[in-house]
């Protein structure tokens, strides 16, 4: 899954197992920003009602959010007044038998800079 943000980059959604035993899958999320602009963009991750992460996503790099088990979050994003905000949710469905997956959906709005 994949959402291409204009001047931005891209936002990704990947399921692995991260279980060690054979036919016993532990399904884990991982959502990625990758910054394919020429600028560092602001970025903010909450999972559940955990505390934010904040941090700047310098050109050409990545960042990762693994999220294991049910949750929902939000990333925000800001670069130069283009702000975009992800809500989504990540399932964990089928734990513990050979058939586990993940399930991720959510939504994406852009809004108007409210910054001075």
């Amino acid at each position: 899954i994949w959402i291409r943000i204009p001047g931005l980059g891209t936002l990704t959604a990947s399921c692995g197992d991260q279980s060690a035993k054979a036919g016993v899958e532990d399904p884990v999320s991982r959502i990625t920003f990758a910054n394919t602009s020429p600028a560092p963009v602001n970025f903010a991750r909450t999972v559940n009602n955990g505390d934010p992460a904040l941090t700047v996503v310098l050109p050409n790099t990545v960042n990762t959010t693994t999220i294991g088990g049910s949750a929902t979050f939000r990333i925000t994003l800001e670069q130069g007044g283009r702000n975009s905000i992800f809500d989504g949710v990540v399932r964990q469905d089928g734990r513990g038998t050979a058939d586990a997956n993940c399930l991720v959906y959510g939504y994406a709005q852009q809004v108007s800079n409210i910054r001075d």
